[in-house]
């Protein structure tokens, strides 16, 4: 066989650079509007600058990512994309969303909204939905995603719901049987259903910054999670459940209001991480720390206990490597 020239591999280096670079990078919507359709996959469009051009995107049949910037109202013409499968609308004051983005979106994967939502409407999403973040808006609950879990519970993977003003988890959360990220910090939740161990593949719980009193026993049943994050909370103790999370690798429950531990750390064969910072603790029994033997990682900043206490845990337990005010 003969060696392709080396002219000829650099005109093919160069082509597929130019390629990739027209997919993902940098363009602006007037230049992907005079390119070859098909090289436009991905699109970024600031709508203060751009908007006027908007009427021209369906044009654009190749296109499956689309990140909106300054967007006010949502843009009736993405329902005419039924292509589009990523859909990114940031740094907007948009307030809500058409109905028929169930019906004309249907391919759409994964949606990221970050605006001013302050509510939701029935029959919204697509049955194709992976990913829905709506973090960084202003909802008070989100009972209209739950209510459609027969549309979207054994799809969805991923919700995303930082950053609202969220005051309950619906009891209907518990049949998103498909969801291995739940994320809710920073909102105004007070309590957890008793139905969220339900989700038997969930990976990843965050619950960080709300206003949580008690974790429901019913968590033990969350067996596949990897992270939880209770992190400034009202917790004064934990439920002796959280210690059967037999995948858990990472706990956090730093600024609560704990005073005593009485999980059994040891038992919890995959546990690499423990942080217990700014807790009112003043003494843990060593004796919740055996039974593992690999290295793993516990924080106590910002506690009562002294360092009597935790050399004395040090002694009988050499593979725990603690972190602590000097």
């Amino acid at each position: 066989m003969k060696k392709m020239p080396f002219f000829f591999l650099l005109l093919l280096c160069l082509f597929s650079i130019n390629h990739l670079a027209i997919a993902q990078y940098g363009l602006t919507l007037a230049e992907a509007l005079t390119k070859d359709p098909k090289e436009i996959e991905h699109l970024t469009i600031d709508m203060d600058k751009e908007g006027h051009l908007l009427s021209q995107l369906p044009t654009l049949k190749y296109l499956t990512r689309l990140g909106l910037r300054h967007v006010h109202t949502f843009p009736e013409v993405l329902l005419e994309l039924p292509q589009l499968k990523w859909l990114t609308i940031y740094e907007s004051d948009m307030t809500e969303l058409p109905h028929l983005l169930y019906v004309r979106m249907y391919s759409l994967k994964y949606l990221t909204i970050h605006a001013k939502l302050k509510t939701l409407s029935p029959n919204l999403f697509s049955r194709s939905l992976k990913s829905i973040d709506l973090s960084d808006n202003e909802l008070t609950d989100f009972a209209d995603i739950t209510k459609q879990w027969g549309i979207l519970g054994s799809s969805l993977e991923s919700l995303q719901l930082a950053n609202n003003k969220i005051t309950t988890i619906p009891e209907d959360i518990g049949n998103f049987s498909a969801l291995k990220m739940l994320i809710l910090e920073n909102n105004q939740i007070t309590q957890i259903p008793a139905s969220i161990g339900n989700l038997k593949v969930l990976d990843e719980l965050y619950l960080s910054r709300n206003k949580i009193v008690v974790i429901p026993k019913e968590i033990e049943g969350l067996a596949s999670l990897t992270r939880l994050r209770l992190s400034d909370n009202l917790f004064v103790s934990l439920p002796s459940e959280i210690a059967k999370l037999q995948t858990l690798k990472r706990l956090y429950l730093q600024n609560n209001s704990i005073i005593q531990l009485t999980l059994p750390f040891g038992s919890m064969a995959a546990l690499e991480w423990l942080e217990i910072t700014n807790n009112p603790i003043e003494k843990i029994d060593p004796l919740l720390f055996a039974g593992k033997t690999k290295e793993w990682f516990v924080i106590l900043k910002k506690t009562k206990i002294k360092k009597q206490n935790v050399q004395a845990i040090k002694n009988k337990h050499p593979n725990i490597i603690f972190s602590m005010d000097e």
